[in-house]
């Protein structure tokens, strides 16, 4: 216990006291009134980022084939909503739509028609949405089966086939001269374009001349004094270049007079490739045959369709059958099993026994 002693609280320590001050109700008042209140910091709120993407309606036939790739990802993408929607956007907000190439129309037409057909199947069988998509789908494939019969009568005229500028969707890794229309990735038999090909006629080829030019003939140098040293300047150097025709695809950098009449300028490949393509007809008979095919494969898929749609919208209208009772369906059910019953010559499977029997033999010779 002496240990402890040390450790023990002084008696004699004298004892801390504490005093509390508490203020009257006028101090209070006071000392709130000189507090001036801070002005809260105003915070920024961050502009919020558009849900919706701001698309550029199309003008240009760039911004066109931009367009109806941005389409037709969606759909692959299984992306129907956002399809039809854009597709909507450009038909109802679009300037001057009379103006635009009618490939154009009829693809926005069928993107939208068949988005809204995808999505009205995801919808209930007795849900009212599901007719309504069914009619506007419907709707967009008349207008586009209707915009690809005015698109293929006009390539038919004999003012339309004058070289006009088609529409093309395909890469530039096609055919270099020939302007092919949207692809849907189906064949149909080609219209006849016999007219086009009598009116046309074949542009002749200017022929295209090589010139030569002699060869200089060297002769050795014998000197008079000596004959054997004129050799040694001839064996000394090399061989004389070969001299070739000159090349009709060279450019022609000097100015040269040409001595004969017959030969022609010399030209590049590119140049002449340029220059052949407004006038070759083949390329533009090529075009619109592409152009009249891809046209009444695009009819006949949206007649297909719209059979399909038909079928549909027929189906939602028609009424439900009322649920059977229990006595209507024991009933059913009874037929159903005479039926059966009658079929197989009233004969009943049992219990087999036989397979019980193999079963024991084999268990039994298992155990042995």
């Amino acid at each position: 216990m002496t240990g402890l002693i040390p450790l023990a609280l002084n008696s004699e320590s004298p004892s801390k006291r504490y005093s509390v001050f508490l203020p009257d109700g006028d101090h209070l008042l006071r000392r709130l009134s000189s507090m001036q209140p801070k002005p809260a910091p105003l915070r920024r709120s961050a502009p919020r980022a558009s849900l919706t993407p701001l698309y550029i309606l199309p003008d240009s036939a760039t911004e066109w084939k931009a367009a109806l790739g941005d389409i037709k990802r969606a759909y692959m993408n299984k992306k129907y909503r956002q399809c039809s929607d854009r597709c909507n956007e450009i038909l109802n907000s679009a300037k001057d739509l009379d103006k635009v190439q009618p490939a154009y129309l009829v693809y926005l037409r069928f993107y939208a028609a068949t988005a809204l057909e995808m999505q009205a199947r995801a919808v209930h069988h007795s849900s009212p949405h599901r007719v309504s998509m069914f009619q506007q789908a419907q709707t967009h494939y008349h207008i586009a089966s209707d915009l690809a019969k005015e698109a293929d009568e006009a390539m038919s005229r004999p003012s339309s086939r004058n070289f006009s500028p088609m529409p093309s969707f395909h890469s530039p890794s096609d055919s270099d001269a020939s302007q092919s229309s949207p692809s849907t990735r189906m064949s149909s038999p080609a219209p006849s374009l016999s007219s086009i090909e009598d009116n046309v006629k074949p542009a002749v080829k200017p022929k295209k001349r090589v010139a030569f030019r002699d060869v200089p003939i060297m002769e050795p140098l014998i000197r008079p004094d000596s004959p054997t040293l004129g050799f040694d300047d001839w064996l000394g150097r090399s061989s004389p270049e070969p001299l070739y025709p000159e090349s009709i695809l060279k450019h022609k950098h000097k100015d040269t007079r040409p001595t004969q009449a017959d030969i022609p300028t010399a030209t590049t490949p590119e140049l002449i490739q340029d220059e052949e393509k407004p006038t070759d007809p083949f390329f533009h008979v090529r075009s619109v045959h592409r152009y009249c095919t891809i046209l009444s494969g695009i009819k006949r898929q949206i007649t297909s369709h719209l059979t399909i749609l038909d079928i549909e919208i027929a189906a939602c209208r028609a009424p439900l059958p009322a649920p059977p009772t229990n006595d209507e369906l024991r009933t059913l059910e009874m037929s159903a099993r005479v039926e059966r019953l009658r079929a197989n010559g009233w004969q009943r499977p049992r219990f087999n026994v036989r397979r019980y029997e193999t079963l024991r033999e084999n268990a039994l010779a298992d155990l042995l």
